[in-house]
């Protein structure tokens, strides 16, 4: 993050730069994560949004990033499946937005790219693994694609907008 906000790479950074950019991360994130080596206790979708709400009301934040949803502890009910959890899942996070008036955005990676159908060269919200939900119920989707790996260039298209948000 710190190479986005000073416009270079983590070689390239000034030390006065670099100062600069912790200060507004520190000043403007928090950050809620889940410890690389703690496997006892992997943090589900719950207890994110009560992290979220704490760091709302204590402190103001005004978006709930959450990067990458498959890295979550997904808690299903019993006979519940995953197309299923994803759709309860979504309208937590849609509910949470207006109970607490924030944004809230998914990172969600796609299925493997052999997955995608023959004629497509990006993926899609339908492609988004776990679920369709992520195409049906999202308010708005972005996708960013990178299709040469060999190649610095990515693509980003806005594939939904529901019209009619608050």
């Amino acid at each position: 993050m710190i190479e986005a906000l000073c416009r270079c790479t983590a070689m390239n950074i000034a030390p006065e730069q670099r100062a600069w950019a912790e200060a507004l991360l520190e000043k403007h994130f928090i950050i809620l994560s889940q410890a690389i080596d703690d496997e006892e206790h992997e943090l589900t979708l719950e207890e994110i949004l009560e992290l979220a709400r704490v760091a709302i009301v204590r402190d103001g934040s005004s978006l709930l990033l959450i990067d990458p949803w498959n890295e979550l502890e997904h808690k299903r009910r019993p006979n519940e499946g995953e197309h299923d959890y994803t759709g309860r899942a979504i309208r937590m996070l849609k509910s949470f937005a207006r109970n607490y008036r924030t944004a809230v955005w998914v990172v969600a990676h796609p299925k493997k790219p052999g997955e995608w159908g023959a004629s497509a060269s990006a993926p899609g919200l339908y492609e988004v693994s776990g679920s369709a939900h992520w195409a049906n119920k999202a308010d708005y989707g972005v996708v960013i694609h990178r299709p040469d790996k060999t190649k610095n260039i990515t693509e980003m298209s806005v594939t939904k907008v529901r019209m009619g948000m608050p």
